[in-house]
C-alpha cells in the first residue's frame, strides 16, 4: 500500500474469508440463508463486506460474489500479497473497468481459488480501486 491509499487494506482478513470459502465453511462469516443456485450469507464478522451470495464446492467449482461496503476504497494492488500477481482476466459485460485475476493456493484445504477483481479503471492498470470480488473454488 502506498501513501495515497486511504486505509490500511485487510489482508488478514481477506486471508481469513478466502480460507472460510476454501473449507467450505460460511459459519464465521454469517448466518446462511439456503437458496438455489447460491445461498445468501449475511456478513457479520467482516465491517468491509455487506453481503455475499455463496454456493459450497460440488462435483464442481464452488463461488462467492461478494458485494462490498465500501466498493472503490481499496486498489487492486492491494490483494497482491494475497493471492499473487494480478493478471488481467476475462472482461465482465457491463463493467466500466479491467478485471483482474489472482490465483491462491492453500495447501492445508486441498484447493486453489481464483479471484477475481473488478476495478474502476478500464486502463489496464493495478491502480484501479476495486469495486466487486468474486472468488471461484476449485474442487
Amino acid at each position: 500500500m502506498t501513501s495515497d491509499d486511504s486505509t490500511v487494506f485487510p489482508a488478514d482478513e481477506w486471508r481469513s474469508l478466502l480460507h472460510a470459502l476454501c473449507r467450505d465453511d460460511v459459519s464465521g462469516i454469517g448466518p446462511s440463508t439456503p437458496g438455489e443456485p447460491l445461498s445468501y450469507i449475511a456478513p457479520m464478522r467482516y465491517s468491509w463486506l455487506k453481503a455475499m451470495r455463496w454456493r459450497p464446492v460440488r462435483t464442481s467449482f464452488g463461488i462467492a460474489l461478494l458485494e462490498l461496503t465500501e466498493p472503490g476504497k481499496h486498489p487492486a494492488r492491494a490483494w497482491e500479497p494475497i493471492c499473487g500477481p494480478l493478471v488481467l482476466g476475462p472482461a465482465i459485460p457491463g463493467t466500466p473497468g479491467a478485471t483482474y485475476q489472482g490465483i491462491l493456493t492453500l495447501p492445508d484445504t486441498g484447493r486453489r481459488a481464483a479471484v477475481y477483481l473488478t476495478t474502476t479503471d478500464p486502463a489496464h492498470n493495478l491502480a484501479g480501486r476495486v469495486t466487486a470480488v468474486q472468488v471461484r473454488i476449485e474442487p
